[in-house]
């Protein structure tokens, strides 16, 4: 483990913000990296079930998913942005 990370692991046991997720209201894509050590697909999945109609996206990497996978991460964030309606149109498209 890289210096310095078992106090960022340490946080997540005094952190709490499952109640705070619920009032997140604009589309929200949640990233998760299969292997990373920190920030675990477990906890992405509990902010997904938090946050009202998120979307989880699980990329076969570690923590630096844009370093990682970068086209991976690209092609899912501009699925999520282009699915996303555009204000003012009536019919939500692009």
């Amino acid at each position: 483990m890289p210096a310095g990370a078992d106090a960022q692991l340490a946080l997540f046991d005094h952190i709490d913000v499952q109640e705070d997720l619920r009032s997140i209201t604009v589309p929200t894509l949640v990233v998760s990296p299969s292997a990373d050590l920190i920030a675990t697909p477990a906890h992405a999945r509990q902010f997904t079930e938090g946050i009202p109609h998120a979307e989880l996206v699980t990329l076969d990497c570690g923590h630096a998913i844009a370093a990682e996978r970068p086209e991976a991460w690209a092609d899912a964030m501009t699925k999520f942005l282009t699915a996303l309606p555009v204000a003012g149109d009536p019919a939500g498209r692009l």
